[in-house]
Formats: structure tokens, C-alpha cells, sequence
């Protein structure tokens, strides 16, 4: 009765770049490090979709390939799970419904558990409950820490609406796990040498123009030079693209090193002579190797969607500069040869940005959002994908990837 023939549900649904632009939008309203929010009652409301987005960007985060979704219901929250058992066609169909307790606050709480056809009596779920908390706690650390802050909580089909209260002590708690998100425990120390080698480059070129060949050089010799200590290739890589990563995006290093360092600040930094076409390629490359591929591209993405409707419009250069970052990341970090190989490239001293990053002449950019829909459509469209073909044709020419080949 446990086991199923077919799964509840199948592929998780896709990182929709409109679903991104909200959701940052209201993670953004709702920083907890902004000091005029501490002490303040607050109220923030997630839609089904805002909240199937955010579920999906956790579990790609933590490498859980799990299919799951949640339904909002009159004061019930239904989530559903199903894992496959090994390579067999049978599986495992959980659903949990949560729901609040009007006597507590509106607290939430546990309504019952199925796995297949099995419910799970209430005396079982009593006895569960500490052990799925101590799980929690152990894989999830920040969301306990979150919950603390929370007040009251609402379920309604359209959203689920929480009232919470951020606390400086527990600000300060959330900030010294969120570092645990970007590093893993693993590669901290590692991560913090190429974070101290961009800091001692700073000191000389802080000021200057610098193209990103000037960065990558002295980061990938020395990751070839670590390579040799450790004989982790891929490791050292990731380090390095991780360390460029926080540094060009002026993440404040008490953010993520437990130790009193100074910020790496890579300020002039350009990539066919633009600064915009440089973060793009660094941040994307830095955000695919501590996520993955696909949440960086939807990113990406997101954020050129989000242009297009003011400042500077939508780019398909910028488009390009974030696709040939992932693509690569993805070659330096996805096996000891291709680990290798992307060392060999970037420490050659006669290294070019054409090596890595393509030409993007008549790749349209500064596209208004009226613009975009009228030519575009949308992202699926064959006018779209057109040019989307056109970049990966592009990148996959390059240098890097050519010899890869």
C-alpha cells in the first residue's frame, strides 16, 4: 500500500522567469539586514507559484532532484513528494498537509501524513515529529532559525501570509548561516585562498582597467599550482570562480568568512571593454558552480526580462556574457579532464577574452519590454530561440570549447 505504480508528481515545474522577477522582488522587501526592519512586525504573503519557485530553488540548491509541489487550501498547506526507488518503476508518494492552530497563535503544525495509500495515525505522527525537526535542523539550519522570527500565519487559497518579527540577535544568526549556503563546510579554507590572492591584486589595481583576463590568469595559475597539493582539479577551479564571483559582486566578506577580512573589490573590471558584459560573465559563472546550470541560466534571464520593463532594456549581449560564464564554470568544474583543460587555457600566456567569451556583434540589446513581445514573444517562441541557438552556436566556437571538443 506504500508503494506506488506512478508518481504524484512528476518533473518539478520549470524556474518561470516571471515567477524569479516576483519573488525576488518580495525577498528583497523583506531583507532581514536592513536595520529600519529589526523589532518591526511584518507581513509578507507568497502565492501557490511564489512558493512552488521558492521550494524548487531550495531543493536545486541542496542537489535534491526531488518532483514536489504544494497546494494552498482553506487553512491547509499540501505538499506532495515522490522519489523513485532506485531504478525500479515503483515509488514512494508522500503528502503532508500542514495547517495552523487558532488556540497557539496560529502557529503551524502537522495535519497528517501519507505514504501511498498508507495514513499515518496521529499517535505516529507525535512520536515523528522530533525526529523530522532534528532533520530540519540538520539540513535546513536556516530555516529554523527563520521560523523563530515568525508571529502568526495564515493559509487562504490565494496566498499564505506570514507575520514575523526580526530580532538583532537572530538577524545576527541568520547572517552566520546564510554564509553556510554560498561555501560548504569543505571548501571554506579553500575558497579563502583565492579570496586573499584577489585582495592582495587589489591592493595594486584597485583603480585600474583591467580586462578579466587579468583576473582569471593569476586565479587559474594558482589553482594550477593548488592542483598539484591537492590533486583536485575540479575543487580548485570552483574555489577560484566562487572567490572572482563574491568579488565582483561586492558580497561583504563577513557575509561568508568567519574571519576579519578585507573586501576584494574588482571595480574596473571589463570584458570587451565593458563592465556590465564582465559581472555578467563572473556573477553567472560563480551562481551555476554554488547552484547549478539551469537556476543560473533562469537568472539570467529573469533579469534581462526584468530590464526590458526600465533601465537599461533587454540584452542579448548580457545574454551571452551569462551563458558562456555557465558554460564556462561547467567546463572548469565537471571532471578532473575538463577541470584540467580549462587550467591549461586560461594560464596560457598569451590568453584572450575571444578565447572564452564571444564576439557579440549583431546581438541586439537595449530591447524596451514592448519591443521584446512584439518581435520576441516570449522565451519559447521560434523568433526568440532563433537567437538564443545563434549565442550557443557562438560560445560552443570559442577557443575554450572548441579544443575541448
Amino acid at each position: 500500500m506504500a508503494i506506488s505504480a506512478a508518481p504524484a508528481v512528476n518533473n518539478p515545474a520549470e524556474l518561470d522567469h516571471e515567477s524569479l522577477i516576483q519573488l525576488k522582488q518580495t525577498l528583497a522587501s523583506n531583507n532581514p539586514f536592513k536595520p529600519n526592519r529589526i523589532n518591526r512586525e511584518q507581513r509578507v504573503s507568497l502565492s501557490e507559484s511564489n512558493l512552488n519557485q521558492a521550494i524548487q530553488l531550495g531543493l536545486q540548491h541542496k542537489k535534491l532532484h526531488i518532483p514536489t509541489k504544494l497546494t494552498l487550501k482553506e487553512n491547509l498547506a499540501e505538499i506532495k513528494s515522490s522519489l523513485q526507488i532506485f531504478d525500479s518503476t515503483f515509488y514512494l508518494n508522500f503528502s503532508i498537509g500542514i495547517t495552523t492552530i487558532p488556540t497557539r497563535n496560529q502557529q503551524l503544525t502537522l495535519q497528517n501524513m501519507k505514504v501511498g495509500q498508507l495514513t499515518l495515525p496521529r499517535f505516529l505522527l507525535e512520536q515523528l515529529s522530533p525526529f523530522a525537526l532534528q532533520l530540519t535542523e540538520r539540513y535546513l539550519p536556516e530555516l529554523i532559525l527563520a521560523l523563530q522570527s515568525v508571529e502568526s500565519v495564515s493559509i487562504k487559497p490565494a496566498a499564505l501570509t506570514v507575520s514575523y518579527r526580526w530580532s538583532q540577535q537572530l538577524t545576527e544568526k541568520i547572517r552566520s548561516a546564510a554564509s553556510n549556503l554560498i561555501l560548504a563546510d569543505d571548501e571554506y579554507e579553500r575558497v579563502k585562498v583565492y579570496y586573499q590572492k584577489l585582495i592582495e591584486m587589489n591592493i595594486l589595481n584597485m583603480w585600474r582597467n583591467m580586462s578579466v583576463t587579468q583576473v582569471l590568469y593569476p586565479l587559474f595559475s594558482l589553482a594550477t599550482q593548488q592542483t598539484l597539493i591537492s590533486n583536485d582539479a575540479v575543487a580548485e577551479n570552483r574555489a577560484a570562480i566562487i572567490a572572482i564571483g563574491l568579488a565582483i559582486s561586492s558580497v561583504p566578506p563577513h557575509y561568508v568568512f568567519r574571519e576579519k577580512l578585507r573586501r576584494a573589490y574588482l571595480l574596473r573590471v571589463t570584458l570587451i571593454n565593458r563592465r556590465d558584459l564582465a559581472k555578467h560573465f563572473l556573477i553567472s559563472s560563480a551562481l551555476s558552480v554554488i547552484t547549478n546550470q539551469a537556476l543560473s541560466n533562469a537568472v539570467g534571464l529573469s533579469k534581462e526580462i526584468n530590464d526590458s520593463r526600465g533601465g537599461s532594456g533587454f540584452s542579448f549581449p548580457d545574454l551571452l556574457a551569462d551563458r558562456a560564464g555557465v558554460k564556462f564554470a561547467e567546463l572548469a568544474t565537471s571532471n578532473d579532464h575538463s577541470a584540467r583543460h580549462v587550467q591549461r587555457i586560461m594560464t596560457n600566456p598569451n590568453l584572450a577574452e575571444s578565447d572564452f567569451m564571444p564576439t557579440y556583434n549583431n546581438l541586439p540589446e537595449s530591447i524596451t519590454e514592448l519591443q521584446f513581445k512584439q518581435k520576441y514573444i516570449s522565451p519559447l517562441h521560434p523568433n526568440y530561440l532563433i537567437v538564443e541557438e545563434e549565442i550557443n552556436r557562438r560560445i560552443k566556437n570559442s577557443v575554450l570549447h572548441k579544443k575541448q571538443a
